[in-house]
């Protein structure tokens, strides 16, 4: 019979540098992981610092704004209705109005209050009675009363001077 010799204790090993290379690339893997997870981390802070300020910015933006004065809140209303103004309808509404017997020398619109005043001269009282259903007619000035007249004895053709104030209907 043969005998069978088993030797389960190795002497000397095959290859000893081996084990210190996989030592070495470990220590080299664990200091690639910790200076990506330092790296990570560092973005991580940016990311929650930009985040906190976008946070801060909406807060600011929507903060309750103040209770404004009343009478600047008015005045600014009114600074806004007077830009929305479509001024061409109502100088439109003049021209349709205008004939050769009067004279506009002012145009005073009040559009926060839908008023208007104008002050002229008229060559006749009929011309002047004239002038004043015509801006009814417009359909764009009601009320059209005059406020003030008189005639002009310093002028040759004594001119009656006028003043009429109306409503102004807005689109």
């Amino acid at each position: 019979m043969a005998h069978l010799d088993l030797d389960f204790v190795r002497t000397s090993a095959r290859w000893p540098w081996l084990g210190a290379c996989l030592a070495l690339l470990a220590l080299l893997a664990l200091g690639w992981v910790w200076q990506h997870g330092n790296t990570l981390g560092q973005q991580i802070r940016q990311l929650d610092t930009q985040l906190e300020h976008s946070r801060q910015q909406v807060r600011e933006r929507n903060k309750p704004v103040a209770a404004e004065d009343p009478q600047q809140l008015a005045a600014a209303f009114a600074l806004r209705r007077q830009w929305r103004t479509d001024w061409n309808v109502l100088f439109e509404a003049l021209e349709q109005a205008q004939f050769k017997g009067i004279a506009l020398q002012q145009i005073a619109p009040d559009a926060a209050k839908s008023q208007l005043k104008l002050a002229g001269e008229a060559l006749s009282e009929a011309d002047l009675h004239d002038y004043l259903r015509r801006l009814q007619q417009t359909g764009r000035l009601r009320e059209a009363v005059l406020s003030q007249s008189g005639i002009d004895e310093t002028q040759p053709h004594k001119p009656i001077q006028f003043q009429i104030q109306a409503e102004w209907v807005q689109p």
